[in-house]
């Protein structure tokens, strides 16, 4: 079989997978990401003569107590902040409903956009926010992916071993190069996401608290989450920002301010964080990028927005390399 054929064979059976392989479950796919994504840590304690069943050990155990220590005192009031901002949402709409209501009968369709509003969005937000934070199921899955990806971790050779078998040993060794250039691909974009998730946080909060919106923390944080579909995801933001500022006085200052913040916040994911810290690891056109982004939403919801990027980017590695191949 030529390379060029075997290479766009894989980028086929790839995406075929992906789309098709609902046996998969997330959690498997979260545990094998959260210790890819720790694997490097790992190796730099090794490095110091630490093992690797210790290094893995350390580095859970700080985690673990960041979370409970510092995390959790973050997550009680993100979490307050999201209960009392669902609760509020009919008085945010109807203020805007009485200053639609001001301009007359020009701004009829706007007062009934909102009535329209107030019906699904209201119950669709407070049903699920309320789904999200007291479902004790979150905290047995998050249990679940850390051990397990805590085995994968202290297991990596059996689990490397494993992958060769499966895959072909001959093909692993001729295939170094590519490899790499896939392991870089989706390091480098969970990586990078996740720094700029950190970054349009820290600069929606510090924007927010300066405006002086109600409930900034859980405005920032929610804008943080949506920022890491990239080039337009930080503009989730907006939803939460206006509705908040609807129950700030005075409330034209706080809309136009909350508007002018989220866009500003947008603009500098797009134009500065993702091309810096995810598109050089990538290689993707962002009209590629936002295509994967939505069919992946649409086949798999949340979890396919999550991992579209990285499966493009590692169908990018497999086709470029069949091209490069040729005829060989």
């Amino acid at each position: 079989m030529k390379r060029k054929h075997f290479h766009i064979g894989a980028a086929v059976l790839f995406l075929v997978l992906a789309v098709t392989s609902k046996g998969v479950t997330v959690t498997l796919v979260l545990s094998f990401v959260l210790a890819y994504l720790l694997e490097p840590l790992v190796r730099l304690l090794e490095r110091k003569k630490v093992p690797r069943r210790l290094s893995a050990s350390l580095i859970y155990g700080i985690a673990i107590i960041l979370v409970l220590s510092i995390g959790g005192k973050a997550l009680t009031s993100v979490v307050s902040q999201a209960q009392n901002f669902a609760r509020e949402i009919p008085s945010y709409l109807e203020t805007a409903k009485n200053l639609v209501a001001e301009k007359g009968e020009t701004y009829r369709w706007a007062y009934n956009f909102i009535q329209d509003l107030d019906r699904h969005l209201v119950t669709f937000l407070q049903k699920n926010v309320k789904a999200i934070l007291t479902t004790a199921g979150q905290v047995i899955y998050l249990i679940v992916i850390t051990v397990l990806s805590f085995f994968l971790l202290v297991n990596r050779e059996k689990v490397n071993e494993a992958l060769t078998l499966f895959i072909g040993e001959e093909w692993v060794q001729q295939n170094e190069g590519l490899i790499r250039e896939m392991d870089g691909v989706v390091r480098g974009f969970f990586t990078g996401r996740l720094g700029v998730c950190v970054a349009v946080f820290l600069l929606t909060l510090v924007g927010c608290t300066f405006i002086k919106i109600k409930h900034s923390l859980f405005i920032a944080t929610f804008t943080g989450l949506t920022a890491f579909i990239p080039y337009y995801g930080a503009l989730g933001g907006l939803v939460p920002g206006i509705l908040a500022a609807l129950g700030t006085p005075p409330v034209i200052r706080s809309l136009v301010s909350v508007t002018v913040l989220i866009v500003v916040v947008n603009s500098i994911e797009s134009n500065l964080l993702t091309p810096f810290l995810t598109a050089r690891h990538v290689k993707l056109h962002p009209g590629v990028i936002v295509a994967s982004v939505m069919v992946g939403g649409a086949l798999y919801g949340f979890w396919g927005v999550v991992f579209s990027i990285p499966i493009a980017g590692v169908v990018r590695c497999l086709l470029s390399r069949a091209l490069r191949d040729g005829g060989n």
